[in-house]
């Protein structure tokens, strides 16, 4: 059977009702089981050798990774292996979701996410390679890397044994955008996270003898340069807190924030400056602060006429769609993969408004990535 022929084989409806029933199973950051189950339950039906790896284990969370691998069949198996990827957890408030199925989109009932953002990415992986049994298409080698913990810091992925996969190119089913678009750049991004220290005194009676913490880090984040830097830098501080009782002057306070770049460098300086602005907030006040900078992740950068992206742009060519190259200003599991050497490109799934209860998956985009997937299976 040809890829075209293949491409054209995906059934709407059962991939609809699997989308749903991974949606509706319970999952969060390490507590991702519910969903793991069903997974690993499909894979096995569909001859997969699955394991599972220590992720879980390493991380404190319920499961681990899941790897999963079928060898190609007719021509294909002597292609080189590819690997596809999407992730089990979902970000917070992801639990207890009521799908419904609204003039040809899923989304949630309204009071809760819905969980496109990875399940979609999941469904299509399954049905495609369904699809591949059924019509006992020729395929390259598959190989499967499902992860966990990808919404808190891509945290499975780093955990994920590289030298046990074969393949020398990979697909992240994990952008937003519609099917067609492809992910070659994302930025490297770091987390500060800073604690101040001032000197507590009654607040009512002696606020004098009080050195308010709050108010330098208060002072420290103003003098920051934050949101959209320039095209490829961006900064936030996204928590702060601290003190207790109102007649207390607070003598602790922290914040937590980030910088990011598509320019590593850019990304260094920028954090350079915000502790900087958390230095000179403590000493111009009196007080003190210490910081701390960890590497989430690093960015990576693909060329146009690298393997994934060659790959990827002649998939939805052949599904019908035009290739939309870009870069991001988000991150993803690619960012660990590329890291680790294996080149590895991101593909736009068409799920839109993720991580809000207005988020939906239009049922016509879900097949197209199903497609996609088939499209990139079944070329060598």
């Amino acid at each position: 059977m040809s890829a075209i022929d293949v491409v054209g084989a995906v059934q709407q409806e059962r991939l609809v009702d699997l989308l749903m029933q991974l949606c509706r199973a319970d999952s969060a950051p390490l507590r991702e089981r519910p969903v793991f189950e069903i997974v690993w339950e499909h894979l096995v039906a569909l001859g997969f050798h699955v394991r599972e790896d220590d992720a879980g284990r390493r991380l404190g969370g319920e499961v681990g990774n899941i790897i999963a691998t079928k060898p190609g069949r007719g021509a294909g198996e002597h292609w080189e292996p590819v690997m596809f990827s999407a992730h089990l957890d979902r970000v917070e408030g992801g639990v207890g979701v009521r799908p419904v199925l609204v003039n040809g989109r899923i989304q949630s009932d309204g009071s809760t996410i819905l969980g496109a953002d990875d399940a979609a990415g999941l469904a299509a992986i399954i049905e495609a390679c369904r699809v591949l049994q059924e019509t006992e298409a020729s395929h390259a080698p598959l190989e499967l890397v499902l992860t966990v913990g990808e919404e808190i810091g891509l945290v499975g992925a780093s955990q994920v044994d590289m030298e046990a996969l074969r393949s020398k190119v990979g697909f992240v089913l994990d952008a937003e955008g519609p099917v067609g678009t492809i992910i070659a750049r994302a930025p490297t991004h770091y987390i500060i996270e800073a604690q101040f220290f001032g000197r507590a005194a009654h607040a009512g009676i002696e606020p004098e003898r009080g050195l308010n913490a709050i108010k330098i880090a208060a002072q420290a984040v103003s003098r920051m340069d934050l949101g959209r830097i320039d095209l490829e830098t961006t900064a936030n501080v996204g928590y702060i807190a601290g003190g207790g009782p109102t007649n207390v002057v607070p003598e602790r306070a922290e914040i937590r924030a980030e910088a990011r770049s598509l320019d590593p460098e850019k990304a260094k300086r920028q954090v350079q400056n915000m502790t900087r602005a958390i230095e000179g907030a403590a000493a111009a006040s009196g007080g003190r602060a210490t910081w701390d900078v960890r590497l989430a992740y690093e960015g990576f950068r693909l060329d146009e006429e690298s393997e994934p992206i060659r790959r990827a742009k002649a998939a939805a060519r052949k599904i019908g769609r035009t290739p939309v190259v870009k870069a991001t200003g988000g991150g993803s599991d690619a960012n660990i993969f590329n890291a680790k050497g294996l080149p590895t490109a991101v593909l736009g799934v068409g799920f839109e408004a993720i991580h809000s209860f207005r988020e939906s998956m239009p049922v016509e985009e879900l097949v197209k990535l199903t497609e996609m997937v088939l499209a990139l299976a079944t070329s060598p």
